[in-house]
């Protein structure tokens, strides 16, 4: 009975196929990346977030005030944190949380494996990479070190080789027009209150496995508080929330004995 009915539905509705089977090769399926500029709002404590331009473009320069460390990174970048225990560790921008601006954010020391180490310097791999960055420790060894030294997968790297007991107490990050320009001048801080100035065209460029050479002849008792370089038309610069006259320190060769001036 059944099989008469489907023989009769088929006389009736039979149709030609609208559709053609033919073999095709698999297609891969691609998704395209969004990538926009994201500023990362890093607070005192290593509370860290992420904000797109049209919020950040909205903060308040008071609210910003409150942030120290202020980031503007691709999407799709990785930033990079240089310690004074000498090490750089590597955290996708993808991996940190965006937020509002009121919400409290993440601590970065939970997104990496930092630990209780001191970040001296945040900065995009981006930015990193075309860059040469200036090393200063505590026992007055100083270096360049090319940004390419630290392309690497690895989450953490030791960015620099250092003595037990010594430690960094400057790194920073110069564009190549900055190094090439002839202007740029080192200054040395020691706990003792003297300073010292030089060209930066007296410090070599080293591997980042070098410890450096000597930039100040330290007195007996006395180490280097901070090292830094800047343009030698730059007026003021600031360290540890004071402000300095770049222009009180004097220019000497590098590896001299620091001078008293009331900077």
């Amino acid at each position: 009975m059944i099989e008469e009915q489907l023989l009769v539905f088929r006389e009736r509705f039979a149709m030609p196929r609208k559709t053609v089977i033919t073999h095709q090769d698999a297609q891969n399926y691609v998704v395209e990346e969004k990538i926009e500029d994201l500023y990362l709002l890093i607070d005192r404590f290593g509370y860290t977030k992420a904000v797109d331009s049209t919020s950040y473009s909205k903060i308040q320069e008071e609210t910003l005030k409150e942030f120290p460390h202020i980031v503007r990174i691709k999407s799709n970048d990785k930033l990079c944190l240089f310690t004074a225990e000498g090490n750089m560790y590597q955290l996708k921008v993808s991996a940190i949380p965006r937020t509002r601006v009121k919400d409290k954010g993440t601590l970065i020391q939970t997104m990496t494996k930092i630990g209780s180490e001191n970040i001296l310097l945040y900065i995009p791999y981006d930015i990193m990479f075309d860059s040469q960055l200036l090393f200063v420790t505590r026992s007055g060894l100083i270096k360049q070190v090319s940004g390419v030294e630290f392309d690497t997968s690895r989450t953490m790297v030791a960015a620099t080789k250092l003595d037990d007991g010594d430690i960094v107490v400057g790194i920073t990050a110069m564009s190549a027009k900055e190094v090439l320009s002839g202007h740029m001048k080192v200054i040395i801080l020691t706990e003792k209150k003297l300073s010292l100035g030089f060209p930066l065209e007296e410090v070599p460029e080293l591997k980042k496995t070098g410890k450096g050479v000597k930039s100040i002849t330290l007195e007996k008792k006395d180490q280097v508080l901070y090292g830094t370089v800047l343009n030698d038309k730059v007026e003021t610069f600031s360290f540890d929330g004071k402000e300095y006259n770049a222009k009180k320190v004097r220019n000497r060769k590098r590896g001299a004995k620091g001078q008293n001036a009331a900077l």
